[in-house]
């Protein structure tokens, strides 16, 4: 799968693997570091990924593979893209070189300009965990209700902010 892939749903940790599910089939591992992948992250204390970024993944891919028949980008927060970012990065999304793959994970497709979305392969990752499972906190017991709160105090940020989303799709009478 070359081109441009948008994964989505779930947690950060999970859209992650995915993505490392994907850069495995070309022979990239998580422990090694390769002069042919480029990861995308909001620098410091900056709250968005910004133009400057953008144009360093066209750079980037401007050149050719070195150790590998593939150059691989993967923006981690995609969310994060100013809108000129996402502009900037329309092109080379659209039109990537052959040996390019363009990984963007996000925490869901209304974050991105529609634009940026349309020219992307979506990968939707659905939780499995609890969020997923529907069911009445009213007909739990204190017992369960700790239980959970136990369990959800052991859990990543995300983690908690899809149960959470999960509680509010479920239709709770």
């Amino acid at each position: 799968m070359l081109g441009s892939v948008l994964i989505t749903g779930f947690n950060k940790k999970e859209r992650l693997n995915k993505a490392w599910e994907l850069l495995a089939t070309h022979g990239f591992t998580i422990d090694s570091i390769s002069p042919d992948l480029l990861i995308v992250q909001k620098e410091g204390e900056k709250k968005s990924i910004g133009i400057a970024q953008a144009k360093e993944v066209k750079k980037f891919l401007q050149e050719r593979p070195f150790l590998r028949k593939v150059k691989v980008v993967i923006i981690e927060d995609a969310q994060m893209l100013t809108d000129d970012a996402q502009g900037s990065l329309l092109k080379i999304l659209e039109e990537s070189p052959v040996f390019a793959l363009i990984i963007l994970l996000c925490d869901n497709e209304g974050s991105l300009l529609p634009t940026v979305v349309s020219r992307c392969q979506k990968v939707v990752l659905k939780s499995v965990g609890i969020a997923s499972t529907p069911f009445n906190l009213s007909n739990k017991s204190y017992e369960e209700l700790f239980d959970l709160a136990k369990e959800m105090s052991q859990k990543d940020k995300d983690e908690v902010v899809e149960f959470l989303e999960g509680l509010l799709r479920y239709d709770i009478n």
